[in-house]
């Protein structure tokens, strides 16, 4: 079966069925905006635990499309930007317009694992919490604004044999939030999803190793 390809003029063809290419357009999901007026694509993330992270995003945006993204510190924050009309063009059809746009979903023919991964590195979240006999009980956490992308998500994970629950929070806006609870879910993660942030991978391999702990038995 041939991949089908996205031409770049002047640059590498852009594989859709390529894990890297899946997991970047993961992370522009997750916490990505698209700017028309400038061909610009921006990802946001956490100044200290980020910083690693978009280091790998700048390496796997150059191998893939020969452009070198700039790392920018803005509002306390970090930026990963990418101003070319080439790439904007080969990527714009995947993201509306905007920041967070309720109607954001997960394109075909993409990696699915791949792009579960970028979304997780991105807009995900691992925590842990007090249960009857569990010091420490972990939970997988990834929010959305998008209907469709909630439902995408619930869907996949469940195809993929997760056990997603989901649930609405309407403090600010209607915020879906799909929610991957216990030992087993953090460890299958780990094991057919894994993470590409350094800071997210230390947690979910902390999580992993602290299950097989006498206190932490669910």
């Amino acid at each position: 079966m041939h991949s089908a390809r996205l031409f770049i003029r002047g640059r590498r063809p852009l594989v859709m069925e390529s894990f890297e290419t899946s997991e970047f357009i993961g992370a522009l999901l997750g916490d990505g905006n698209i700017w028309a007026k400038k061909y610009e694509l921006v990802i946001t993330g956490d100044r200290i635990k980020d910083k690693d992270y978009f280091e790998y995003l700048s390496r796997l945006v150059e191998a893939n499309f020969d452009y070198k993204p700039h790392i920018r510190f803005r509002s306390g924050g970090l930026r990963l930007v990418i101003r070319s009309k080439s790439i904007f063009s080969s990527i714009k059809r995947h993201l509306p317009n905007g920041k967070r746009a309720l109607s954001v979903e997960i394109p075909a023919g993409l990696d699915e694992k791949a792009v579960l991964r970028g979304i997780f590195d991105t807009d995900g979240s691992i925590f842990f919490s007090r249960k009857p006999g569990v010091d420490k009980y972990p939970c997988i956490e990834i929010s959305t604004i998008s209907c469709k992308l909630a439902e995408q998500l619930v869907e996949l994970l469940s195809e993929l044999g997760f056990r997603p629950r989901i649930r609405t929070d309407l403090r600010i806006h209607r915020v879906y939030i799909i929610a991957l609870n216990g030992k087993n879910q953090a460890r299958k993660w780990l094991a057919d999803i894994g993470s590409s942030n350094p800071t997210k991978l230390a947690r979910l391999a902390y999580a992993v190793r602290l299950l097989d702990s006498p206190r932490n038995s669910l």
